[in-house]
């Protein structure tokens, strides 16, 4: 009887997923390259496992894109 939980059996699905991943990094240079949005919903999955993190992730970018366009604007001096 097979263990889901052993060694192996993690080592085959993260392989698996690994070559997943390859084949549409490896693709997306032939089948559409830059304007292809393949290799970003290929990620897709592997994002949503981490709602939380991901919000935060934006949330913290649109802060700091702010700040960047912010503190010039409050530093500067007016003559």
């Amino acid at each position: 009887m097979s263990d889901l939980s052993s060694p192996e059996v993690k080592d085959a699905k993260v392989r698996d997923k690994k070559s997943r991943l390859e084949k549409v990094i490896l693709t997306s240079d032939r089948e559409g390259g830059a304007n292809s949005s393949e290799p970003l919903k290929a990620l897709l999955p592997f994002l949503l496992r981490y709602p939380y993190r991901l919000g935060f992730t934006a949330l913290f970018l649109l802060v700091a894109a702010f700040a960047a366009l912010a503190i010039p604007f409050f530093c500067r001096q007016h003559y």
